[in-house]
């Protein structure tokens, strides 16, 4: 996803979807344009709906602040508290065809999921639950 203003563009569209939709990236939303972005609000609306799904990851890609990628987590913590039965976590693989260098450890990233979600029964479901129940379909 390049940025949540594709949803926006494609929303009469995507709105009559009846199948899974997985949205990547933390649908694309820049943190430099806060929580009332209208793409972030049009993905918070599409994951009222139970066919929407979106992954938690790639923070430290969207973030503007750098390294801790502090920035991302109001918006992780948002997108959970919106449907947190259909979030997931993934990572891009393998790290290396973005073309960056100095990538973030994998600790680096779990300890971000940790931010983004501190109790451990919201990682379960994240990490377990959530990617079973879809996958399973």
């Amino acid at each position: 996803m390049g940025s949540s203003d594709d949803l926006v563009e494609h929303a009469p569209w995507l709105r009559g979807l009846g199948l899974p939709v997985v949205v990547d990236h933390l649908g694309g939303t820049d943190p430099g344009r806060g929580l009332q972005q209208p793409g972030f609000l049009l993905l918070l609306e599409f994951l009222r709906q139970d066919n929407w799904w979106i992954m938690l990851s790639n923070g430290d890609r969207r973030s503007v602040s750098g390294p801790p990628w502090d920035d991302m987590t109001p918006i992780a913590q948002r997108l959970f508290a919106a449907a947190p039965d259909r979030c997931l976590w993934a990572g891009n693989w393998p790290p290396g065809l973005s073309g960056k260098k100095n990538l973030p450890s994998a600790a680096d990233l779990l300890e971000l999921l940790y931010r983004y979600l501190p109790q451990a029964v919201q990682r379960r479901k994240v990490l377990v639950d959530n990617p079973a129940r879809l996958y399973s379909n």
